[in-house]
């Protein structure tokens, strides 16, 4: 664990410039398992190994505030200068099972407890810990996930009003710098999609839980302005004509960029369920499907129960045979699935008998239709109650719509009219009126 001359002159070199200190915790994250598992491809490729590493490990450190310098010729020092100790060591954890990740496979590591070890800067003490005790640590049974929603929370104050789309806020997402996780490369992606990321941002949407008033589902959407400046959302991001391929494309990256969230919300120890949208295309595709479920299978097991898959798109008179075949995949591997419609002639039970969770739509994208009335509100959430189905209404940008959700009573709703979009799982931003 010590420290050569060299190493330690560029640590004071690198802390002569951030002095500032949070949790005074110095971690290092070795390559010793990749040289182990494979020491003839180490003594050739050593370099371009160290080289991938790092890049990775660039990916999810920030060069404002954090400290990464390589050490040795097999290992690196990282020093989190805005996190706690706890904070520190679970980064530190997560950073290097993405590491052993590129070299090992997923299906390796998934067998390999990560292991890192840390050393406090004040006193000199060792510290050590395993990814799996550390997420254990901030991670929550279902039963205690529940009994901490059903704690009292603030109602939320029918003061809270939506901003116009031209004036609520958009986050941006840096794709290009996570995209690495793609199964294909970010030109390739922005070929496939028609649009450059650049132009690409990804929010997070704010659930209600209704019963406890408390904001617990956080949905990933892709967010692009029009050229009016209004915010487009979803799907409506897409070109007008698109092609499966770009349905395809859009899925995935935004899947890539949820799996970043879901990280960031690891480490910052909260706990919350993270909606992940795709489409009926990307499913019924055998090539697509594949794709998907080999990223979505990429992200940690101890982070996907936190997953909960949106399937949209879906023919108003699908077989609930059919449905089941696109829903089992996508539950084996999260925490459960639901089912958005946009049509009144979806029957709910298909989807409930096909094994999804919850379903539920969006009243933004049925306004003007008979969807969008307080009668089908409350008849979908009445009707769903009564098949055991979860219901949910989002796009709740106007008072009205607002007053029709609080009467129906669905089990979570989200919209204008509650919450900001977030960049990343919280925290929560409502809009008060003026």
């Amino acid at each position: 664990m010590n420290l050569s001359e060299a190493d330690t002159q560029k640590l004071r070199a690198a802390l002569a410039v951030k002095t500032s200190l949070s949790g005074n915790l110095l971690t290092f994250i070795g390559l010793d398992e990749v040289r182990d598992r494979f020491p003839k491809q180490w003594e050739r490729n050593r370099e371009r190994i160290v080289s991938t590493a790092l890049s990775t490990m660039q990916q999810f450190t920030n060069p404002s505030t954090d400290i990464l310098l390589p050490r040795g010729d097999a290992g690196f020092v990282v020093l989190f200068t805005k996190l706690s100790k706890d904070e520190a060591l679970l980064r530190a954890a997560m950073i290097k099972a993405e590491v052993l990740k590129r070299f090992t496979g997923d299906a390796a590591i998934e067998a390999v407890d990560v292991q890192v070890q840390a050393m406090e800067l004040d006193s000199g003490k060792i510290l050590s810990g395993a990814l799996g005790d550390l997420l254990s640590n901030v991670d929550l049974s279902v039963d205690e996930f529940q009994a901490a929603q059903a704690q009292p929370k603030p109602a939320v104050n029918d003061d809270w009003r939506a901003v116009s789309g031209r004036e609520q806020k958009a986050f941006r997402a840096s794709f290009s710098d996570i995209g690495a996780q793609a199964s294909a490369p970010v030109e390739e992606l922005e070929q496939r999609f028609g649009y450059s990321v650049d132009d690409l941002d990804f929010a997070f949407e704010p659930h209600l839980y209704v019963t406890r008033d408390a904001f617990s589902v956080f949905a990933c959407q892709p967010v692009r302005y029009s050229a009016t400046g209004d915010i487009l959302c979803g799907y409506e991001v897409l070109p007008r004509e698109a092609t499966s391929a770009q349905v395809a494309a859009l899925d995935e990256m935004t899947l890539v960029r949820a799996r970043h969230g879901l990280v960031d919300m690891a480490v910052r120890k909260r706990v919350a369920v993270v909606v992940l949208p795709v489409s009926f295309e990307t499913m019924s595709n055998r090539s697509m499907a594949s794709e998907y479920l080999g990223l979505l299978q990429n992200i940690p097991s101890d982070l996907r129960k936190y997953v909960v898959i949106a399937l949209h798109r879906c023919p108003a008179g699908i077989p609930e045979g059919r449905l089941a075949e696109l829903v089992g995949p996508l539950k084996r591997l999260t925490r459960a699935v639901c089912v958005p419609i946009d049509s009144p002639k979806q029957p709910l039970s298909a989807i409930k008998n096909a094994g999804a969770f919850a379903v539920g739509f969006d009243l933004s994208k049925v306004a003007g239709t008979p969807m969008a009335s307080q009668a089908y509100v409350s008849r979908l959430v009445g009707t769903a109650r009564k098949l055991g189905l979860q219901s949910f209404v989002e796009g709740v940008d106007t008072a009205e719509w607002l007053h029709w959700c609080r009467t129906a009573k669905p089990d979570y709703m989200a919209g204008r009219e509650l919450a900001e979009l977030s960049d990343y799982v919280g925290p929560i931003t409502p809009v008060r009126a003026a």
